[in-house]
């Protein structure tokens, strides 16, 4: 596990599997999830591609106390496409 300061905020990304001359492929979990949600996929994925499984901000493996105004749509895809 790595992560990237985005937006403020430090996210944390696995980096997964070699380019082999096919496109990154950048995977985002939904809300009831974090990045673990693409173990059963990511070693034949990552066979063929780069693959990028980022976390969203207040998700595994930060342990978030609810407070703050930080955690909304809107802020998961500025962080996603700032990391990017």
């Amino acid at each position: 596990m790595q992560t990237l300061h985005v937006n403020g905020y430090d996210m944390s990304y696995l980096d997964l599997g070699q380019p082999n001359g096919n496109p990154p492929l950048v995977c985002v979990h939904g809300s009831l999830c974090d990045f673990r949600i693409w173990g059963a996929v990511s070693g034949p994925l990552s066979k063929r591609h780069r693959l990028i499984c980022v976390s969203l901000r207040h998700f595994f493996p930060e342990a978030w106390d609810g407070k703050g105004d930080t955690y909304s749509i809107a802020q998961h895809v500025d962080d996603v496409i700032a990391f990017i």
